[in-house]
């Protein structure tokens, strides 16, 4: 594998890890829409 394949794989490697952690961030906002006691908390402040 050539020095610019390798910096290709290693891209794509942190992208698709930021991806992954996009991912688990924006699931646990929506969990946390869906959870009625922290969508009151959040209508109290």
């Amino acid at each position: 594998m050539s020095r610019d394949q390798q910096r290709l794989v290693g891209y794509l490697a942190h992208i698709l890890e930021a991806i992954k952690r996009i991912d688990s961030y924006t699931e646990d906002v929506g969990a946390g829409r869906r959870d009625p006691q922290l969508r009151d908390h959040r209508r109290g402040q």
